[in-house]
């Protein structure tokens, strides 16, 4: 595949990615919502810590794969790859976190502590999980970029 295709994908996750955490926010989960008549009702919920500072380094990466992406230019990586290699950092280390207590080192909102489990997507899935692959899925198209841009100069 040429570089641009992997650009595409990295603007399309990041898309998904930034709709979704906007829409658990604000609705929290379509599926019962659906199944009980009401797509947009329900109510979301507050994001912890890290799921705010996760934010902070996805919601930048649609701004810059837009501009990018209508330059066609893929030098774009050099500025993609650190926010999503942050990212998978950060968001391994709070799905962690939440199976094991003791990597806790922050000081989280008594209401709403990072290492609680109370949400997950069909069941099995949780929200640092699924940051995690969306900071995945971005790093290995911005990877495969770098490649291919050797490959073709």
């Amino acid at each position: 595949m040429k570089p641009i295709v992997f650009l595409r994908i990295i603007f399309v996750q990041v898309v998904l990615a930034v709709i979704w955490s906007l829409y658990f926010s604000n609705f929290w989960d379509p599926i019962a919502n659906t199944l009980q008549g009401h797509i947009f009702g329900g109510s979301g919920f507050e994001p912890c810590h890290l799921c705010r500072w996760a934010r902070i380094l996805m919601y930048p990466l649609l701004i810059i794969s837009f501009v990018w992406l209508l330059r066609k230019d893929t030098k774009i990586v050099y500025t993609i790859l650190p926010f999503s290699i942050a990212g998978l950092v950060l968001t391994g280390y709070h799905y962690s976190m939440q199976y094991i207590n003791a990597l806790n080192v922050f000081t989280c909102v008594p209401g709403n502590p990072c290492t609680t489990i109370d949400r997950k997507i069909f069941g099995i899935v949780t929200i640092p999980a699924l940051a995690w692959l969306a900071f995945l899925v971005i790093t290995l198209c911005a990877m495969a970029i770098l490649i291919k841009d050797k490959k073709y100069t």
